[in-house]
């Protein structure tokens, strides 16, 4: 069991690997993690945790779990490097944001993902791969200004495995520069909110995948921009008895 105190006042610094027979806590309010290889292994981990109490930038290096659980009490900024979950289990306190750096990568590799708070998606990759990302808040891929003009994302959601599930209890905005940035060809996507569409061309959403809206309020789909046509492949509306459902564009 390995706990770091007094953290507040010092840098940490993770260099290389290191392996915790019990369980990992670091109360910190900021992590800054930037290493060529970094690898978290717990001896014959079962559910024992590695805990972070703050915030993680993880800039940088390859971040394998290897069935582990980790969790992270604030912030997880994903700014470069590859997190590979490989069967293991990411909780987020707070956001997750994946931005800055077109070779970030969350794999989610058979593993699962919770998300207490929102999505901010706005450049690197979030790969499914067989995985579950269950998310409390929205899904931002860009943003909206105050004005009303559109922000764009980079970034890229890939779906291609039949297991691959993502569940957004709010709304997903889909606002990227090109539909080459939405491949979802197979797997589910649930959305409890609304979903909205702003780009240039139609996302790559084709084959098995299924978008299934599942909240009980009024609906809104909308697809908005340059030439914005939103393509959905496979889709199943529920509650429509119970509420108003609006298609724009």
């Amino acid at each position: 069991n390995v706990e770091i105190l007094n953290t507040a006042v010092r840098k940490i610094i993770w260099k290389g690997n290191m392996e915790i027979s019990e369980s990992l806590t670091i109360d910190s309010e900021r992590l800054e993690v930037n290493a060529e290889e970094l690898n978290i292994q717990v001896t014959g981990w079962e559910g024992k945790p590695v805990k972070i109490n703050g915030d993680v930038n993880y800039a940088g290096g390859f971040l394998d779990m290897s069935g582990c659980e980790l969790e992270v009490t604030g912030n997880l900024n994903v700014t470069g490097g590859e997190i590979n979950l490989n069967g293991g289990k990411l909780v987020c306190g707070k956001e997750l944001l994946l931005g800055d750096n077109p070779n970030g990568l969350l794999n989610l590799n058979g593993g699962e993902g919770k998300i207490a708070g929102n999505v901010s998606h706005m450049d690197g990759t979030l790969y499914m791969n067989g995985g579950t990302l269950d998310v409390a808040g929205n899904y931002y891929m860009g943003s909206e200004n105050t004005d009303g003009t559109i922000v764009t994302s980079d970034g890229e959601i890939k779906m291609d495995n039949a297991s691959d599930l993502l569940k957004v209890n709010g709304n997903i905005y889909l606002y990227c520069y090109s539909g080459a940035d939405i491949q979802w060809t197979a797997g589910i996507t649930e959305i409890g909110g609304n979903l909205y569409r702003y780009s240039s061309g139609a996302p790559g959403i084709s084959g098995s995948h299924k978008t299934v809206f599942t909240g009980s309020q009024d609906l809104t789909i909308s697809s908005e921009g340059w030439n914005g046509n939103l393509r959905l492949a496979n889709v199943k509306i529920l509650n429509t008895a119970a509420r108003k459902i609006t298609w724009k564009g």
